[in-house]
């Protein structure tokens, strides 16, 4: 039986787009992962307050769209993860 695969959330860092995390997401895919971004606005340069509500909500739609409990999130950080 082959091992289920959550959906992942791909998250961008500060002063870049979701564009910036486009191989990784490439990557993922062609490992048969299903990844969704979420696009920060004003470069994720404002407060956390203001965008993490911008986060969960994401969530919520990802995990209704794949009826599942629990999905991966993957954030990235001026080039690192």
């Amino acid at each position: 039986m082959a091992e289920r695969k959550f959906p992942v959330l791909l998250i961008h860092g500060f002063t870049t787009s979701k564009l910036a995390n486009l191989p990784l997401h490439q990557a993922l895919r062609k490992a048969k992962f299903q990844t969704y971004n979420v696009d920060i606005p004003g470069l994720n340069t404002q407060d956390i307050r203001l965008s993490s509500p911008l986060v969960a909500e994401r969530v919520l739609e990802i995990k209704e769209k794949n009826a599942c409990e629990h999905i991966q999130l993957v954030g990235v950080s001026m080039g690192g993860l």
